[in-house]
């Protein structure tokens, strides 16, 4: 009996090809690469742009920690404090998406960059049910990464006043 070889061949070859295209998500020191991002009213924006923080959220924890965190902010507050919010929702199916939470974020006073497309994100450092706070230096390097469960701390992080009870 022969046993033929390359179909296991092939298989170690496209794992490893598979491993070798993911890479590492961005660590202390690393530059925030530039990319172009869409609002939740379908405007383009530059990611990170001029900010001094980058709030990323990749799931629903992450994602309902963040909306308490910056309950009491609109546009003008988030600027001050340098912050920009990145929310990836592409794994949540697109009807639930397109029927209630876009509406929801629409309601906003800040902007909010959503990502709808699996991967896109992949590049920042996620912790699951944890929203990831990265702080920028002037030139756009990260300084500073840190994964929040809890609202208290992200705005303290933050230098946010305590939300009020």
């Amino acid at each position: 009996m022969k046993v033929r070889l390359w179909p296991m061949w092939i298989s170690a070859w496209l794992v490893l090809v598979a491993a070798v295209g993911q890479a590492a998500p961005l660590s202390n020191g690393d530059l925030v690469p530039s990319k172009t991002f869409e609002d939740q009213h379908g405007q383009s924006r530059t990611f990170p742009g001029e900010a001094r923080w980058i709030l990323f959220a990749a799931d629903k924890a992450g994602g309902e920690m963040s909306a308490k965190t910056l309950a009491d902010l609109d546009a003008e507050a988030m600027r001050a404090v340098g912050l920009v919010y990145l929310l990836d929702i592409s794994a949540m199916p697109s009807l639930i998406s397109r029927m209630f939470v876009m509406p929801g974020l629409r309601e906003r006073d800040y902007s909010i960059l959503v990502v709808r497309e699996s991967g896109k994100t992949d590049f920042l450092p996620y912790e699951p049910e944890r929203a990831t706070l990265i702080g920028l230096c002037e030139e756009g390097s990260i300084r500073s990464i840190a994964f929040h469960s809890e609202p208290a701390q992200l705005r303290e992080a933050l230098g946010l006043a305590p939300l009020a009870p």
